[in-house]
């Protein structure tokens, strides 16, 4: 870089272009997409795992349950439906997938017992169509279908 009256010129050659100059520090982003660096929300204690399910999957459910919108479900049995789709603790696609030769699970914070199948990949029944999408607080999945206990 030339010098000028703003910019006075460095000792020693310039740097290669689209480096960073030793001893300057460097910018923090907001959003970051590594782990390590995810930002936590201070009243989470922990990470969680979330299967999102998909609007469709919410539409096939209000005429599976003969209602014609959220709003016609009591609060009690969504918050418990919810609760269903939250499991405490980080599950990546891979965690998902080490558990199924043994024909282990998890467990969710609303008490509903999870099971993990290959060919595709399906949890409790549900396809599982997009895995692993990092959250500030987690990872979450999108599957194709509401988990409603038997």
């Amino acid at each position: 870089m030339p010098a000028s009256p703003r910019f006075p010129a460095a000792p020693g050659p310039d740097p290669p272009p689209f480096t960073r100059r030793a001893g300057r520090p460097r910018r923090r982003h907001h959003c970051t997409s590594g782990r390590r660096e995810r930002r936590r929300h201070p009243a989470t204690p922990g990470n969680l795992t979330i299967f999102a399910p998909t609007n469709d999957a919410f539409v096939a459910l209000f005429g599976k349950l003969g209602v014609k919108s959220l709003d016609d479900i009591p609060v009690a049995t969504l918050k418990a439906v919810l609760l269903d789709h939250v499991v405490a603790g980080e599950l990546d696609a891979v965690d998902a997938t080490t558990r199924i030769p043994n024909h282990q699970g998890a467990n969710t914070v609303g008490g509903l017992w999870l099971q993990f199948t290959a060919g595709p990949l399906q949890v409790s029944g549900a396809n599982i169509v997009a895995v692993d999408a990092e959250a500030g607080n987690g990872t979450v999945h999108v599957i194709d279908q509401v988990l409603l206990r038997g």
